[in-house]
């Protein structure tokens, strides 16, 4: 009984151990990793910030080029033509 008490309490000892040197581990390199995810976080924000800019540019754009193609084809037309139709 005392043998194996002594063999408890010695892997015991070691699996304390091996779990400090992990945990050691752990914490030396979990900043890493937190820059590495915040890197990666502020880069996806970037994009799709970049993204969501060139989406309203392309749609200011686009409404200017409607607004220029009304007034070149639509506006300039004669309202003489409109109105004759609606007299007949």
């Amino acid at each position: 009984m005392n043998e194996q008490a002594e063999e408890n309490k010695q892997l015991e000892q070691e699996l304390r151990t091996v779990w400090k040197k992990a945990a050691n581990t752990r914490k030396a390199t979990s900043p890493r990793r937190i820059e590495a995810l915040l890197y990666r976080s502020r880069a996806e924000l970037s994009l799709r910030d970049l993204l969501t800019f060139f989406i309203y540019l392309g749609k200011a754009f686009f409404n200017l080029l409607l607004a220029t193609l009304h007034i070149l084809f639509i506006a300039s037309k004669p309202a003489e033509k409109r109105r004759s139709k609606s007299h007949d």
